[in-house]
């Protein structure tokens, strides 16, 4: 009988579980066993949906979960309520008050059925201030327009639909997203009583972005309009039918953009101004590179602008939806996109309502253009045309669709044939009620073009080859032979770890020369990767045509591709394909859908970061009703990290449909994703495998010769000894020589792993002249790694040369750490590198000079503290601050410092402050911000060091949070943080501060020189209680950096109670409880381990 492993499990664990089952599914889980009868009521969760019908019963059962362990934090509320029975007079304005009070981090209210403005449920005021929230849906409730400054610092995801917001404050939203510093994702769906008629998008940390209203619920009365400033945008979808002006700025990072909109056009519009209107948004999303439009927008733009459409030129790819009737706009419309290489056409059948539309459109004053011209891109660049064929869902089912004429796709299909030069490849997917496949194909192949290279024509998955013409080259030409020649290679390639090879054969400008990629997935060993690639090179190129000068094959395990034009480090996403589960969720599509694509970005994220080896991620994540999603993504290793990310989001974008399994490939990433399903077995790790345990047969044989061994020893002594003695001056001499030739080539040793930064490479000559041969007195100071000199270039420019010590055994890790790191961050108040130095075992950093030197030249000396007014203080807080928070959110990589300090902050000529020394930092590729990491070396300084990082080496975001803390105090107190007053000397300078606040004798604190600063007592007293806040001893006490420098700049904000500080040992005078060495400012540990 086996045993119940479930009941083994402890409650803890039990509750976790049942967080991600609805609430209702939930407690019937708890109440049917015997041991966790109650145990519902500690699941830190609620998800609930209920009807108008049975609200008193469900109302009650909420109250109830509420009041039940009242203190403890909350951390989902999702409420869907069904009004369609009518409306209740009752309320959940204190239900989400509560879980808001209570931490919630992610929060749905869903009304469904709402059919009066008046019935909507006006949200509480809490929801514009919660410091926990990291998703945010609202559908069908009110909003009321809050008279304080909006601060959600933790927001990530926002859903609003159909919301109606109180007041005519035309800048709510605006509010709204401004008070939400780390929003990447937004959806706004605007109702037809939407009363925020500009609805500005502002935001630089935004990265999916989808409006969407009904097409013809427009007011013609009033005078909607959209405005989008998000220089970080990377997708857009926009189905915004109601504005009448669509402005979009700064959107230089844009990738893909999904279009579905008519601009509100109607009878009485002005045309030019409308024109105008369209124009500019097109010019403003023209550096974008995947646009997907659909046919009314594609109606607008043909009638408005007809050949005036602005110029695409760095659109690759282009997916044009919803087709029927193509063939008069298509030549016009592609000759904006001069450089595309991929188009998607998709053909469909609608029903008569969508031909209202188009007959609505048909009725607008404005001219229709017809296209004359062959586009350039036909001539140039297209390479693949995609055609499919979808029917629309009202008339799926009726027979006259299995007799549907094919003549709009054939006519599209046809015009492409005969007019593309460089096409290489034509794929039609046709419906499932088309009979004619043979047919269709036949006939296309009849259309003849007379060029070397003939298209390969895929219809519905079988390749047709066009028949041969004496002009083709033969099987054995040059081209031909240098592809037999490289797969014939495959077997004998040196097998490596990460299952990634990058072939060639011929010389560079030989336009016969053939390049190859092949990688495996990471589960596949070694020597399967080899066999797998070859195979598929094989498969490739004994079923395509020798004139085929391109090919990709992939099968589960493996992908190889080839090509005669340059393929290593290039971005390809054609072709694609992918293999849906028939299935589909059956809850909550866009639920599905969300939590399908959070998953899968937090992999892409890893996986663009890992490195010119292996970009591959796999894992699981929590999917709706209790189901798990298991998903893996993966780039070619060649590709670089914005490449990689940028490939990722396309497939997303395209792929994601709501399924409950997806399989998706291009030539240059994949992911899947399955739905409790565990389609890899284990996470496979390249290791050695453990030598196995000795026979006991083969352990008394080895004693037996140890016993001769010994006999031997002893009798041959002299000449034993005699041969130790010449293998120890071997490799004494072999020592010598190397240390000799890493004198010569030091520059060797880490060259590989800078070579690609964009940072200026000095000769060593020119440091040692403009440092006066690093002159004694041209000295700045000394840190752990080595000495900074002052130095003057021959341009006269002023510059800091930092010498690394080798002494110290770890300067070539702090060395690739400056430049690897700091080169790629690019912030005002971070130190700027202007290039570094290699030469021997010689390794300089070249930096700005500062003249003001570093911060503790001036708060720890009593002459020159006299110049630091309160102003400048603050100005340095604050600044280190945004610093701080540009490493930890902002930047494209996650940066612990580890190693803040006074002497780390310098000061330029203004006194704004500049954070510097990037030796020890560590990168961090996580978005939670709370998750922690631990090392066995620690480095830092004492005295700033968190006391989980000092003790347990245990590491995270909020180890420079503590360090900042002591920096603030450090600051306005004017002590160093070892300082301590003469009459207790168990006391330090947090224990000293710690015990005078709680004692209400704040001034005691606070630098003479400020006490006379008039009119700032208050914002010296929050500046002492935000330093507080960061120096607790328990990290998840200290607040994020966001949540600093919100502190510092709000005119008005609520300050937690501190607790504790770091290292406190009492109000007593023993020092048990806090080592000395615990707080030595002089003591700075360089023991740097790898990140």
């Amino acid at each position: 009988m086996g045993c119940d492993r479930i009941s083994a499990l402890p409650d803890c664990l039990i509750t976790e579980i049942l967080l991600w089952l609805p609430t209702m599914d939930s407690v019937k889980t708890s109440v049917l066993s015997t041991r966790w009868r109650n145990l519902w009521l500690d699941v830190p969760g609620l998800d609930i949906k209920f009807l108008s019908s049975n609200a008193n019963t469900i109302t009650s059962f909420i109250k109830r979960f509420l009041e039940f362990n009242s203190d403890a934090r909350l951390r989902k509320f999702k409420i869907t309520y069904d009004t369609s029975k009518g409306h209740d007079p009752f309320g959940i304005r204190e239900w989400i008050a509560t879980a808001i009070n209570r931490g919630a981090q992610h929060l749905d209210v869903v009304y469904t059925f709402v059919r009066y403005m008046s019935f909507k449920e006006f949200m509480p005021l809490d929801i514009y201030k919660s410091k926990t929230l990291v998703s945010l849906k609202l559908v069908e409730v009110g909003m009321s327009n809050p008279d304080f400054v909006v601060s959600l610092p933790c927001l990530k995801n926002m859903h609003l639909e159909k919301v109606t917001y109180s007041g005519k404050d035309p800048s709510f939203m605006e509010k709204l997203i401004s008070g939400c510093p780390v929003l990447e994702d937004l959806t706004v769906f605007r109702s037809s009583d939407d009363n925020v008629l500009a609805l500005r998008v502002r935001s630089k940390s935004l990265k999916r972005f989808s409006v969407r209203s009904n097409r013809w619920s427009r007011i013609h009365s009033r005078e909607f309009a959209l405005e989008i400033d998000a220089p970080g945008l990377k997708y857009m979808k926009l189905g915004d039918q109601k504005s009448e002006r669509i402005v979009v700025k700064n959107l230089r990072s844009l990738f893909m953009v999904d279009i579905d909109s008519i601009f509100n056009v109607g009878r009485n519009t002005n045309l030019e101004m409308k024109k105008d209107t369209i124009r500019d948004f097109l010019n403003g999303i023209s550096c974008v590179r995947h646009m997907i439009v659909s046919q009314l927008t594609l109606e607008v733009l043909y009638r408005y602008l007809g050949s005036n459409i602005p110029m695409f030129n760095n659109l690759y790819r282009l997916e044009v939806s919803r087709i029927a009737r193509l063939e008069h706009m298509l030549p016009d419309f592609l000759e904006s996109f001069p450089n595309l290489k991929h188009l998607t056409l998709c053909v469909v059948y609608l029903p008569s309502s969508f031909w209202q539309c188009i007959m609505y459109l048909n009725h607008l004053n404005v001219e229709k253009h017809e296209g004359s011209i062959v586009p350039r891109c036909l001539l140039s660049t297209l390479e693949c045309v995609e055609i499919r064929e979808f029917t629309g869902e009202e008339t799926r089912t009726k027979k006259k669709i299995m007799k549907q004429k094919k003549e709009p796709l054939m006519n599209v299909a046809r015009y492409i044939l005969v007019n593309s030069i460089v096409l290489k490849k034509l794929i039609l997917i046709l419906s499932p009620a088309t009979n004619q496949i043979s047919d269709i194909a036949k006939e296309l192949l009849t259309i003849r073009k007379g060029l070397a290279e003939e298209p390969v024509v895929n219809v519905n998955g079988s390749v047709w080859d066009f028949p041969s013409h004496s002009s083709s080259p033969s099987p054995q030409s040059t081209f031909s032979k240098n592809l037999n020649s490289l797969v014939a290679s495959i077997p004998n390639l040196h097998a490596n770890t990460y299952n990634f090879y990058n072939l060639s054969v011929g010389d560079i400008s030989d336009q016969d020369r053939v390049e190859a990629i092949g990688v495996c997935n990471r589960v596949v060993l070694s020597v399967d990767c080899r066999s797998c690639i070859f195979q598929a090179a094989l498969n490739l190129t004994t079923s395509t045509s020798p004139q085929h000068r391109e090919g990709y094959w992939r099968s589960t395990n493996c992908m190889f591709r080839y090509s005669d034009k340059p393929i290593f480090g290039v971005l390809e996403t054609n072709p694609v394909f992918e293999a849906l589960n028939p299935n589909k969720s059956t809850g909550d599509r866009d639920e599905f859908a969300r939590l399908q694509i959070e998953l899968l970005n937090g992999f892409r994220k890893r996986a663009a970061a890992g490195g010119s080896k292996r970009k591959y991620v796999q894992g699981s994540g929590p999917g709706p009703n209790s189901s798990t999603f298991f998903g893996a993504v993966m780039c070619t290793p060649d590709l670089s990290e914005n490449d990689c990310n940028d490939c990722l989001i396309f497939g997303f974008a395209n792929a994601t449909k709501g399924r409950t399994g997806l399989r998706w490939f291009c030539p240059s990433c994949s992911f899947q994703i399955q739905t409790n399903l565990r389609f890899f077995l284990h996470e496979y790790e390249y290791e050695l495998d453990p030598p196995s345990d000795q026979e006991p047969g083969l352990l008394d044989n080895w004693s037996q010769g140890v016993d001769k061994t010994v006999i031997i020893l002893a009798t041959v002594g002299s000449v034993v000894g005699f041969a130790i003695f010449v293998v120890c001056l071997y490799f004494i001499l072999k020592r010598k020589k190397r240390k000799e030739k890493q004198r010569h080539e030091g520059k060797d040793v880490v060259e590989n792993q800078i070579i690609d930064e964009n940072v200026l490479r000095l000769d060593f000559d020119t440091i040692r002249l403009a440092t006066d041969d690093f002159s004694p007195g041209n000295q700045l100071g000394e840190g752990g790694f080595g000495v900074v000199y002052k130095g003057v270039l021959d341009s006269g420019e002023e510059i800091a040369v930092k010498r690394l010590s080798m002494k110290s055994g770890q300067g070539d890790n702090e060395f690739i750490n400056e430049v690897s790191l700091v080169a790629k961050l690019h912030h005002r108040n971070l130190v700027r590198l202007i290039g570094f130095c290699l030469e021997g075992q010689e390794r300089l950093l070249i930096y700005d000079l500062f003249k003001n030197t570093s911060l503790d030249h001036f708060i720890f000396d009593n002459d020159r503290r006299m110049v630091l007014e309160w102003e400048t203080r603050y100005k340095i807080i604050a600044g280190v601050a945004r610093g701080l928070l540009y490493l930890h959110e902002d930047s494209r990589f996650k940066v612990i410092h580890r190693d803040l300090k006074a002497s780390n902050v310098l000061l330029d000529d203004a006194m704004y402050p500049k954070i510097s020394d990037f030796g020890m930092a560590k990168l961090f590729d996580t978005d939670q911000p709370c998750q922690t990491r631990f090392t066995s070396r620690v480095a830092g300084t004492y005295g700033y060091m968190a006391p989980e990082y000092a003790m347990n080496g245990k590491f995270s975001v909020k180890t420079d949070v503590f360090s900042f803390g002591v920096l603030v105090l450090e600051i306005i107190t004017g002590k160093r943080n070892n300082w301590s007053p003469e009459d207790k000397s168990s006391l330090f300078l947090l224990s000293y501060v710690w015990k005078n606040w709680r004692e209400g004798r704040v001034l005691n604190i606070v630098d003479p020189s400020l006490i006379q600063t008039r009119g700032l007592s208050d914002e010296i007293m929050k500046c002492i209680h935000i330093g507080l806040l960061c120096v607790q001893e328990k990290a998840e006490s200290r607040p994020t950096m966001a949540s600093v420098v919100l502190m510092l700049n709000a005119s008005s904000f609520t300050l937690l109670r501190p607790s504790q500080p770091g290292f406190y040992p009492g109000d007593g005078e023993s020092t048990s409880g806090s080592p000395p060495t615990m707080t030595l400012n002089s003591v700075t540990i360089t023991k740097v381990d790898p990140r």
